[in-house]
Order: structure tokens, then sequence, then C-alpha cells
């Protein structure tokens, strides 16, 4: 990774008092400096993100991470929502979408079953 100053975490889980892995990383993570923690179910409980400051930030970091569970092998309902409102063409695509180009990227996915359930057979 580059040098990295500026991190931005978007976060979202359902149901983060009876998850042991997401709230532990959350709480690990979401006061250290240089980190910018964004709970997208706090933030946007109706689901209204607000486009620019989310952009404004995603240009602004030069790490951009995405922390959530698996659910019925999608993330939750928020992040597909924020791709959609957010990573929109022109910004983060196509003509003139390269807002996010030269930042690092990490994904942070759970699952709530052991790995045997994420298995063909499973």
């Amino acid at each position: 990774m580059s040098n990295v100053s500026n991190i931005v975490v978007y976060f979202a889980h359902l149901d983060i008092e009876r998850s042991l892995i997401n709230r532990t990383l959350r709480d690990a993570i979401s006061s250290l400096p240089h980190v910018n923690f964004r709970d997208l179910h706090e933030l946007y409980p109706d689901f209204f993100i607000d486009t620019a400051t989310e952009q404004t930030l995603l240009r602004n970091a030069d790490l951009i991470v995405f922390q959530h569970p698996i659910y019925w092998y999608a993330a939750p309902a928020i992040f597909k929502h924020f791709q959609d409102t957010v990573l929109l063409q022109g910004f983060a695509y196509g003509a003139g979408g390269d807002a996010l180009q030269g930042k690092d990227f990490l994904l942070v996915a759970s699952t709530g079953a052991p790995a045997e359930q994420y298995q063909p057979a499973g």
C-alpha cells in the first residue's frame, strides 16, 4: 500500500450487537487517527445517502475500506444502495470517472456461518 494518511471505512451490519467479528473490528478501528468511520445504517437509516458528502470523502481518501457481513451471498442492502448512489458513472467509472483511480481499497467481509456452508455442497 502507498502512504496512507486518510482512511475512510464504510461499515454496515444489521445486528451489530450480536456480531462478534464485526463488532470487534469496529471497536478496534473506529477511533484510530486518520480513520473516518462511516456506519451507513447509523448515518442513513432512511437510505437517503448524501452523495456529494460521500464522494468528497472518497476523493480525499488514500485508502477506502468496505466492511460488512455477507447475507445470502451479498452485502447488506445499504451497500448496494451506496454503490448505486455514490459510485456513479462519471465519478467512479466511465468517461471522466477517475475519482478513485490510484486509491487503495480493502474489502473486509465476514460470514455468520462456518466455511463449510459457503461451498457448493453447503
